[in-house]
């Protein structure tokens, strides 16, 4: 079979379309915390391969109430190689000059200096809590202030969710691709 220019142009597109397709799955969530309330509906918070890199300060879930007492006690998450991924954990900031407390994350790479104060921390202080990322996430519960404790919302936080593509996307342009030039021959 000889490869004629509409068929060049075919699977360019086609490697074009797919490129594309890896091109957006790898901008998907990378960390997300979920609180689910007690009827089961979720209130979902999240940021992006690309926000993660191009802001290196704390997130903040607004609106969720968070337990002040867990000030101090963030939550470390590591990388299966023992390094730094994410702190999580009640977040101490100033805000038209009052203190508020919040619930909120240090992504990877954060400024380490900012990340300690904001939390109320020194990653070299004893005691800390150092967890490895859960791919079903990790139970952050304890920073809710919990109104009801018998009707509880839970709090979960996945690290470094970064989308793998699809296991479709290339097998998708290249089944494209082979359409095209099987419509192609058949004309001919």
């Amino acid at each position: 079979m000889t490869l004629r220019s509409p068929n060049l142009v075919a699977v360019l597109a086609a490697v074009v379309l797919g490129s594309f397709t890896l091109r957006v799955a790898a901008d998907s969530a990378s960390d997300t915390a979920t609180l689910t309330k007690p009827d089961g509906s979720k209130v979902i918070f999240g940021i992006t391969e690309s926000n993660e890199t191009t802001f290196a300060g704390v997130w903040y879930l607004g609106g969720v109430p968070a337990d002040v007492t867990q000030f101090g006690h963030p939550t470390i998450l590591l990388e299966n190689d023992g390094s730094l991924s994410d702190i999580f954990g009640i977040v101490k900031q100033s805000v038209n000059g009052q203190v508020q407390f919040d619930i909120g994350f240090a992504s990877d790479p954060f400024d380490l200096s900012s990340a300690e104060s904001l939390f109320g921390i020194s990653l070299t202080q004893p005691g800390l809590t150092f967890v490895k990322e859960l791919p079903q996430g990790n139970d952050m519960t304890q920073y809710l202030l919990q109104a009801d404790p018998a009707n509880r919302s839970t709090l979960t936080f996945w690290s470094d969710g970064e989308a793998v593509p699809t296991p479709m996307a290339f097998p998708g342009a290249l089944g494209l691709t082979m359409l095209v030039l099987a419509r192609r021959r058949r004309a001919a």
